[in-house]
């Protein structure tokens, strides 16, 4: 029991781990697609895709 118990402890400390981070850190991203997918100027094929990953990687490095 005392294990059950502590591996949903774990979990609810995860899943506000990535609750927070989604909230502070990758929501504004979230929205930056949406709106270029709501505008047409990204439809997720091949080409769009390596667009983003070419336009962004330098940003993404940078944070890491």
């Amino acid at each position: 029991i005392v294990l059950c118990f502590w591996f949903e402890h774990c979990n609810q400390r995860i899943e506000a781990w990535w609750n927070f981070l989604r909230n502070h850190f990758t929501e504004a991203w979230l929205q930056m697609f949406r709106a270029l997918r709501d505008s047409g100027l990204h439809n997720g094929d091949q080409r769009d895709k390596e667009l983003v990953r070419f336009s962004f990687l330098a940003i993404v490095h940078v944070g890491t």
